[in-house]
């Protein structure tokens, strides 16, 4: 398997190279939004419910930007919109170090969120875009196996770091000064990529088949509604519930990207023997028992064995979904759709992280407010995986050896 991947990267194109490079260097600079901004406000003095406000920030960032930058993307070059997502990543780092207060703070998530959404949205279509069919499933194997590995380098970073300078304030502000300098490294390497024109022709009035978007939106909005509710309080779950540190905690994700890395790689050729829906759906649901343990143990290994299980499995078909989408709409509207799926899920969590920091506070429940969160998760989750394989269980999803993109069929 992973010869095969090796072969495949040195097919691919400069620009795409380019980019890889520059979305891991992003990835790193990324980890301290994941770990470690969370830490940083509630040390600052920030509530757990004016954290999950900042969070729902982010997600409106993202909800408000989605849609009408993705429509502009599918009509000219990619590479502005990832140098400005990039830099507003970086930007939104340095003001929450400079002025960790409610406002400033929602504000800098704001612009992150934004940053963030300018990436995530431009890159399956730019995958797509640079690629060939036999090239594509190693691209998307590689372009997100790329993410937890630079969330490993960036969560040892941390780690190292907590480590040299202690677990203070100083030292976590000092962290994400050097990951805004890493997301600034990152916008120069996307800076060298070759802005191509499109090597498609499409009808300019060829109109967006709603139905079919709706279908590819509404299990994203569902699962997305479910993780906004845990998932950006997992580290203060372990801060609060077993008393680790930014350091302990650092380490914890970089063995949950470890595994990530791995299943990433793995998935397509789970989806191959299997059936790519199949893998998507049974990879969400195996995730469920892990979570279920994380909600009620008081033991702190099992809750990283919970963890390390919910992360590498729910993260696992990641590169098979993503090809899919792509795959099942016409070339002029992946950002489009990509933009549409982006705003399913981040409206969905900007809702939910908010209605999440209120939970964690107010509502205890056998453990702690964490266990009922958790519960409601899994709900939705399983709800969410249910409805994917309804709509998708005919259609084809796009194997490892690459397919045509006429002979995946759209589901009816």
């Amino acid at each position: 398997m992973l010869r095969d991947y090796f072969r495949g990267v040195g097919r691919f194109t400069p620009a795409a190279k380019l980019f890889l490079f520059g979305q891991f260097l992003a990835g790193i600079s990324g980890a301290a939004l994941w770990v470690l901004r969370n830490l940083f406000l509630e040390a600052s003095g920030m509530s757990k419910a004016d954290i999950g406000h900042t969070l729902s920030a982010a997600a409106l960032g993202i909800l408000l930007v989605g849609v009408p930058l993705s429509f502009f993307m599918d009509r000219g070059g990619l590479k502005w919109y990832l140098i400005a997502g990039v830099l507003a990543q970086g930007v939104g780092l340095v003001i929450t170090a400079l002025w960790p207060h409610s406002g400033p703070v929602q504000v800098a998530a704001f612009i992150a969120g934004a940053g963030n959404t300018l990436l995530g949205v431009g890159t399956s279509p730019f995958y797509m875009r640079h690629s060939t069919a036999d090239e594509r499933p190693y691209l998307f194997g590689v372009g997100n196996a790329l993410g937890p590995l630079a969330g490993l380098v960036g969560t040892v970073l941390i780690w190292a770091l907590a480590h040299w300078r202690g677990e203070g304030l100083t030292a976590q502000r000092e962290m994400l000064y050097i990951s805004a300098a890493t997301a600034v490294i990152a916008a120069f390497v996307f800076l060298l990529i070759r802005d191509e024109a499109r090597p498609e022709k499409h009808e300019d009035k060829q109109e967006v088949d709603v139905r079919q978007a709706m279908k590819l939106c509404l299990p994203e909005f569902l699962i997305g509604l479910g993780a906004g509710l845990t998932i950006p309080f997992i580290n203060l779950y372990f801060s609060g519930r077993f008393g680790r540190g930014p350091g302990a905690i650092g380490a914890i994700f970089s063995y949950a990207q470890v595994l990530t890395f791995f299943a990433f790689l793995a998935a397509p050729v789970l989806g191959r023997k299997f059936g790519g829906v199949r893998t998507v759906v049974a990879c969400q649901l195996l995730s469920i028992p892990f979570f279920f343990v994380m909600a009620f143990t008081l033991d702190p290994v099992i809750a990283i064995i919970g963890f390390l299980g919910r992360h590498a499995l729910m993260n696992m078909a990641g590169p098979v979904a993503s090809n899919f989408a792509m795959e099942v709409v016409p070339a002029r509207q992946r950002a489009m759709t990509n933009g549409l799926k982006t705003v399913a899920w981040n409206g969905a969590w900007a809702v939910s992280t908010s209605v999440g920091g209120w939970m964690t506070t107010h509502t205890k429940f056998v453990v702690d407010g964490f266990t009922v969160m958790m519960l409601a998760t899994i709900g939705l989750y399983l709800v969410g995986s249910v409805v994917y394989f309804l709509f998708w269980r005919k259609a084809k999803v796009m194997l490892p050896e690459g397919l045509a993109p006429e002979a995946v069929p759209a589901a009816k």
